[in-house]
């Protein structure tokens, strides 16, 4: 029984990192990068899967793109592109230049943002506005451009653990040779 259950449990959690690296769920990323950065995420951080889990369980969808410039000097951003149909889309950008902990990480703190969004009333760009004039901070230099302390969190909670994930691989893989 105690196997059944190990089984069951490994197969859910392959299964939806598979999904949502496939394009199955409210995060979809429409290049490699992007996409490669969201199963590194799923693979190596449990708080990047339940932030997955939580905004697939909103009414938004999420488009993530890598690109090559970014605004005010920034690794990402968050933005809401459109309301169709009762959904909010929204498009998230992380810089091409990260390796692919630092995209995970930061993916996973602009999914933190999509998150403060889904969880509010925004529907519009200037409620996205004054939300985060409510619950953020001005980033220095940038026209709506904001910060929160909870995807700042978010994001090094998520790179300690890819952080510690990527030991223990490496570590396996090292007594695995030693054999």
């Amino acid at each position: 029984m105690k196997s059944t259950f190990v089984l069951v449990v490994w197969l859910s959690v392959s299964l939806s990192a598979v999904a949502a690296a496939h394009n199955v769920g409210a995060v979809r990323p429409l290049d490699s990068p992007a996409s490669e950065a969201l199963a590194h995420g799923l693979r190596g951080s449990p708080t990047f899967g339940e932030l997955v889990a939580a905004v697939d369980a909103t009414g938004v969808m999420v488009h993530v793109v890598t690109g090559d410039a970014m605004l005010f000097g920034t690794s990402g951003a968050t933005r809401l592109v459109a309301v169709v149909g009762g959904w909010r889309y929204l498009r998230v950008m992380v810089s091409a230049h990260l390796s692919i902990e630092e995209r995970a990480a930061m993916l996973a703190h602009e999914l933190q943002h999509v998150l403060e969004i889904a969880q509010s009333a925004a529907m519009t760009q200037q409620a996205v506005r004054e939300l985060y004039g409510a619950i953020g901070r001005p980033v220095t230099g940038g026209r709506d451009a904001f910060e929160t302390v909870e995807a700042i969190d978010t994001g090094l909670r998520v790179w300690r653990q890819l952080q510690s994930s990527g030991r223990a691989i490496r570590r396996a893989a090292r007594l695995a040779t030693q054999d």
